[in-house]
């Protein structure tokens, strides 16, 4: 803040607020009508008792020199302020017109009014004074100074707190009262220079309370001002993402940000606006205490209106890149879908006839395109370039969609059991008989056909069993045990079995194999079944076609 820009406009504002009929021609007589103005202030309308006359009319002794020291007192300005003087001293002293008498009673003290100007005494005819005097009033211009400091590095903004007003006032008028015993020596240059810095401060004490009253009258109550902000900027948080996130629900969840971001931006200004202007010492406890909002707390709201808009952001562009990504993923499906052969062996048994193969790559592509409508509702609500690329991606998906599902039933038209390999006739009854058996929970069978010959197998496996442990001193580790090797010998072949499972067929394969050598668990000399997986679905009618 500029000091001299504050006893500037603080002069041009105390002329706006006395109405005077024309400018003051001095510095002496703008600082006297401000006396003027504050005494009136003072004492009012209604009685004074007469200890705060005495002492008020002590301190217009100073106003007086004031007046007496310009050298325009035939200046209009001149003439007004010493009309209001004579007034404010003759009620002042008991009379509601001032009388000759009383008038020449109050100036007694000062240079007579018709009196040609005072000009300050040369240093070498100034009243002599002891050095504790001039002591004294070098402590006085000290504090006077540093209370002008005081207020200028503080600013206006203070004197909107009532108790920062009163506080400077009451500096003010104790520094006054002691510039007043020295109203004999009103010609000593020290008494002048203090004069001048005592009416520095004045005008600067009455343009803080002026901007604070004007700018009290248009902020209005702030505190109320800005708890209601605060339960708006709460009210902006920024809301969790939809699970699952459905276009619908991502349109509705950007609808709620550009609402936040709306409602930050109108705030945002109004805030700055109190904080550049509003008195918002640091206080005690916090607001849910009762203590009132201060600057930390609006600092508060403008970091978790910039947080929750710089959340947003982040998230709309992570969810951004998360699509481009996506879009990799979603192309490797449907290419893989695209490319699905329903007459190929491999295909039928590993994307369209496999139990549950249908219902995985129809979810999966469902799922995909939910993304691409996730995405589609995204890019259209934030007007993106590559709307129209997600478009002929979901055209793409749904038309993969249709396609699987016709190759599906292609496949059913052509799947067959697999072809019968010439075998002699008592495999066929081996495996009948080692179905019917109950430990195998073979259930009835459309059809039965021998799909692998029979065929001759040998292995052998070793395990070592370690029972001794020997340590030498060299630090080498020596163990000791028995080798133990299980010779394996059997004979095997496969059937494939047509297979009711629930309202569907299924083709199973069953391994059945006669095991002569083996593990002590392994069972010998018998038919056992030793292996059985489930294979494609394979319609009734075909069940019986080659």
């Amino acid at each position: 803040m500029n000091y001299f820009k504050i006893v500037t406009v603080l002069a041009c504002s105390l002329l706006a607020q006395q109405g005077l009929a024309a400018d003051p021609a001095d510095s002496n007589i703008d600082g006297a009508m401000a006396d003027i103005e504050r005494f009136e202030q003072q004492v009012g309308t209604g009685s004074v008792s007469r200890s705060t006359a005495n002492r008020t009319l002590r301190l217009l002794n100073l106003t007086r020199q004031r007046l007496d020291g310009s050298s325009n007192q035939s200046d209009p300005s001149w003439i007004e302020a010493d009309e209001r003087y004579k007034a404010l001293v003759a009620r002042l002293s008991g009379d509601s017109t001032p009388s000759s008498a009383s008038a020449q009673t109050t100036t007694s003290a000062a240079t007579p009014a018709t009196s040609a100007p005072a000009r300050p005494a040369t240093a070498s005819k100034a009243p002599q004074m002891i050095s504790q005097d001039v002591a004294r009033l070098k402590k006085l211009m000290r504090d006077i100074k540093s209370a002008i400091d005081t207020i200028d590095q503080a600013g206006v903004k203070p004197f909107q707190a009532p108790e920062v007003a009163a506080k400077y006032q009451a500096s003010a008028d104790r520094n006054r009262e002691m510039l007043a015993r020295y109203d004999t020596f009103a010609s000593h240059p020290e008494v002048a220079a203090i004069t001048e810095e005592m009416a520095v401060m004045d005008r600067m004490i009455a343009f803080g309370n002026s901007e604070a009253a004007k700018t009290l009258s248009e902020l209005g109550d702030v505190q109320a001002r800005l708890a209601s902000i605060n339960q708006l900027v709460r009210a902006t948080a920024l809301p969790s993402l939809p699970d699952p996130l459905t276009s619908e629900a991502l349109t509705a969840w950007i609808e709620e940000t550009e609402t936040i971001k709306t409602q930050s931006a109108a705030l945002d200004p109004e805030l700055r606006m109190i904080a550049e202007r509003a008195y918002l010492p640091d206080s005690r406890g916090t607001v849910e205490q009762g203590a009132p909002y201060d600057m930390q707390n609006l600092d508060s709201m403008l970091h978790s209106m910039d947080r929750n808009l710089r959340k947003i952001d982040e998230t709309l562009e992570q969810m951004a890149l998360n699509q481009d990504a996506q879009a990799s993923h979603v192309e490797e499906l449907l290419e893989y879908v695209e490319n699905l052969d329903p007459s190929t062996w491999k295909d039928q048994a590993n994307a369209y006839l496999r139990d549950g193969a249908s219902t995985e790559i129809t979810a999966r592509i469902d799922k995909q395109i939910g993304i691409i409508e996730t995405a589609i509702a995204f890019n259209q609500v934030m007007k993106r370039d590559s709307l129209g690329q997600w478009q002929i991606l979901l055209a793409r998906a749904v038309t993969s969609k249709l396609t699987y599902q016709t190759g599906r039933q292609q496949a059913l038209h052509l799947v067959r059991m697999p072809e019968e390999v010439d075998f002699d006739d008592d495999l066929d009854d081996i495996a009948k008989d080692v179905f019917s058996k109950p430990e195998y929970e073979v259930g009835d069978w459309e059809r039965l056909v021998v799909s692998a010959d029979k065929s001759h197998h040998e292995s052998e496996s070793s395990e070592v069993e370690f029972d001794k442990v020997d340590v030498r001193a060299s630090g080498d580790i020596k163990l000791s045990g028995t080798q133990t090797t299980t010779f394996y010998e059997w004979e095997e072949f496969q059937v494939a079995t047509a297979e009711p499972v629930g309202d569907r067929y299924f083709i199973f394969y069953n391994t059945l194999s006669y095991s002569t050598r083996g593990a002590s668990t392994t069972p010998l000399d018998r038919w056992v079944l030793s292996s059985r997986s489930k294979s494609v679905e394979i319609p009734l009618d075909n069940i019986d076609k080659d």
